[in-house]
């Protein structure tokens, strides 16, 4: 029963779950094929005739038995002790199982005189040279097991003798050649497994006709050619693999009339011609995988009439017209890879309802709208890419997929604040949402702890200070930023994997740069950045510039109509009021980030008649909200001013009483942050009041225990 079932389910077993490259799939087939040998019962065992005995010993000094992992009994006792040996009662060699055994070198002719050999287990070593032709001659042998070795030179043709043959299992050498007609012989032949080889030429349409064949892997090889006609032979073809060739032309219409197909991959080869109705009429479809080709033309509808279908795989294809809303009944429905298409049109509200999907890839497609409401149903969801569409609006429905591992949303049109549906995907490793027009705060994206690997979010037009709780997220190792208009940004030292740290093209200064300029271990990029405020003010008969960028190693040049001012070596230049017309601004260095040189927006010295007028500063009047809040001990407010003035923030109990100042300065026009240390604060409700001039405001912020 064991066996049965293992070879029952050996399709879906080596099938791809979802688009891999070869290394993976190669890996997934040896695991299940390892497996399945495992399942086979023991041989009888007996006393063996010499000249079968001769024949073993070659075996072992030709593949160096002594190095093998296990030699048991082998050359020094009976040979029906020796490890991997089956008798007959008569002394005749039955059986050789030996996989996984460390056999090398070349395979002895000899083999070719066992001919009572039902069954030759050799898989799994390191076997190289050529098959032996003599094995051609083996009239009893049911099973040649010789996968994942360093076999090389042409399949014999001999094999076509071997009319008992029931597996042909050669996955995974270096054979190459054509594929021999003359296996087209074997009728009774349930698998052959020619996948992972460097086999060329057409397929020979003799291997069409084997209608007892159940398991047909011919992926990952050099074949040529279209598919030969009078599939229809294939009556009993389950699994039925041979991507990853150079095959070309339309898929023929016969595959509908495979009645036991269940897994096609003809993906990665060069098919064309419009998708054929017909496939999506073959009547028990579990996967179809046919990503990679030339295909063109609609996604037919009748696969919604495929209740059995798991995996539906056509990327990379040419195909048109929008999803048909009838993918969303398939209700077993696991894995949808459409992606790297020209399909147009809105994503169908009908997708919502495939609520076993695994896997969703639409990326690269010219897909237009919102993301339907109904996507939130979707909570088994674990891979989520919608790449390079033109989708636009809230993701709102994205945040009920607590099970995603990973999600791209790059280079779309999406809109909007990210808020902290994040924290309630505990999986999620990647999150990349570059090139969107999210905009707001990262505040409520991190107010809880992720286990976010890669963040992308360059391109977007977020603002304010990158808050410290992204440091919860101690697993991140590639966090990009860029091109957004952060002012801030936390020391991210406790982020021990972070190899890529990426910043530029922000409003970023030293004093939030500097003390994160040995934390990734790889890539650090922060310049440029934007240009900073030069404020100025006058005091008494001077007129005085200034920049503050921060930094424990900045250096400072002026300049003067572009000249540099020599002895001013300071973020403090003082000009004569009565000093003619001219330009100022600074160029800052920095020792420790010598990439970046920050430049301050230059200032006409007459501009100290409109320094007091507001609508002409790039800055205004705000009090903006703390984070976090609720806070434990710490929080971060932030106050903007448009002119330079006296600012003072205060906190008040819910009675009115004032608790603490935690700010009382003159302030340079520009964004403040203003650190507070709330831990001898009891746990409750505050309010905190700014004033600055004759412009005021308030907020509220709450300390939890």
């Amino acid at each position: 029963m064991k066996i049965t079932l293992l070879l029952t389910a050996l399709g879906c077993m080596l099938a791809p779950v979802q688009a891999q490259d070869l290394d993976v799939i190669l890996h997934e087939r040896r695991a299940a094929r390892h497996a399945l040998h495992k399942a086979m019962p023991p041989s009888h065992q007996a006393m063996a005739s010499a000249a079968d005995s001769m024949v073993l010993v070659d075996l072992y000094h030709d593949t160096q038995g002594v190095n093998w992992v296990v030699r048991t009994g082998w050359l020094s006792g009976p040979v029906s002790t020796w490890h991997g040996v089956a008798l007959t009662p008569s002394g005749r060699v039955t059986g050789l199982d030996l996989q996984s055994n460390g056999l090398s070198g070349a395979l002895p002719n000899a083999l070719g005189n066992l001919d009572s050999l039902r069954t030759l287990y050799l898989a799994n070593n390191f076997i190289t040279g050529a098959i032996p032709d003599s094995v051609g001659a083996l009239p009893k042998l049911e099973v040649l097991s010789l996968w994942s070795n360093r076999l090389s030179g042409a399949i014999p043709v001999s094999l076509g003798r071997l009319l008992s043959l029931r597996d042909l299992l050669l996955f995974d050498n270096d054979l190459s050649g054509s594929i021999p007609d003359s296996l087209g012989n074997l009728q009774r032949l349930d698998r052959l497994w020619l996948d992972f080889n460097e086999l060329e030429g057409p397929l020979p349409a003799a291997l069409f006709r084997l209608s007892m064949l159940r398991e047909f892997f011919l992926d990952a090889n050099k074949l040529t050619g279209p598919l030969p006609s009078g599939l229809s032979g294939l009556t009993s073809v389950i699994s039925l693999y041979a991507g990853h060739n150079q095959l070309t032309g339309p898929l023929p219409p016969e595959l509908k009339s495979l009645p036991a197909l269940q897994n096609l991959s003809l993906a990665h080869n060069s098919h064309d011609g419009t998708f054929p109705v017909e496939i999506a009429e073959t009547p028990n479809l579990v996967k179809l995988l046919l990503s990679g080709n030339q295909l063109t033309g609609s996604i037919p509808p009748a696969l919604a009439d495929r209740s059995k279908l798991t995996t539906l795989e056509l990327a990379g294809n040419s195909l048109t017209g929008p999803i048909p809303a009838a993918v969303g009944l398939i209700r077993e429905l696991r894995i949808l890879d459409l992606g790297g298409n020209q399909l147009t049109g809105s994503m169908p509200n009908t997708l919502g309802w495939a609520t076993a999907l695994r896997m969703l890839d639409l990326s690269n497609n010219q897909l237009s709208g919102s993301l339907p409401q109904s996507l939130s149903n979707l909570t088994r969801l674990e891979s989520l890419d919608l790449s390079a569409n033109q989708l636009e609006g809230s993701i709102d429905p994205i945040y009920a997929m607590t099970r995603l591992r990973t999600l791209r949303l790059r280079g779309n049109r999406f809109t909007g604040a990210l808020y902290g549906g994040f924290g309630f995907m505990p999986l999620l490793t990647e999150a990349d949402l570059a090139e969107n027009a999210f905009s707001g705060t990262l505040e409520q994206m991190f107010n809880r702890k992720t286990s976010l690997e890669v963040l992308r979010l360059e391109g977007n037009q977020l603002e304010g200070v990158v808050p410290p709780s992204i440091t919860q997220s101690t697993q991140l190792i590639d966090l990009r930023l860029a091109n957004n208009r952060f002012e801030g940004l936390p020391k991210l030292a406790s982020l021990a994997r972070l190899d890529t740290l990426d910043v530029a093209h922000n409003r970023l200064t030293f004093e939030a740069l500097e003390p994160n300029a040995h934390v990734a271990s790889g890539r650090f990029n922060y310049a440029p950045q934007d240009s900073v405020n030069t404020a100025l003010a006058e005091d008494g008969s001077d007129l005085v510039f200034s920049v503050r960028v921060g930094g424990s190693s900045s250096a400072y040049q002026w300049f003067r109509d572009g000249a540099a001012i020599a002895g001013n070596d300071n973020d403090t230049l003082r000009v004569p009021s009565a000093d003619p017309d001219a330009t100022y601004h600074c160029d800052i260095t920095n020792a420790v980030l010598s990439a970046l040189t920050l430049t301050s927006r230059s200032r006409h010295s007459t501009d100290i008649n409109t320094a007091l007028d507001p609508s002409a500063s790039p800055f205004t009047f705000a009090l903006h909200p703390g984070y976090p809040n609720p806070f434990r001990t710490k929080i971060l407010l932030s106050v903007e001013v448009a002119l330079p003035v006296h600012t003072t923030v205060t906190i008040y109990d819910l009675w009115g009483r004032a608790i603490m100042r935690v700010l009382d300065q003159r302030l340079a026009p520009g964004r403040h942050l203003v650190p507070v240390d709330g831990a001898r604060l009891a746990p409750g409700t505050y309010l905190y009041r700014m004033a600055a001039g004759n412009f005021q405001a308030a907020r509220t912020m709450m300390r939890v225990r």
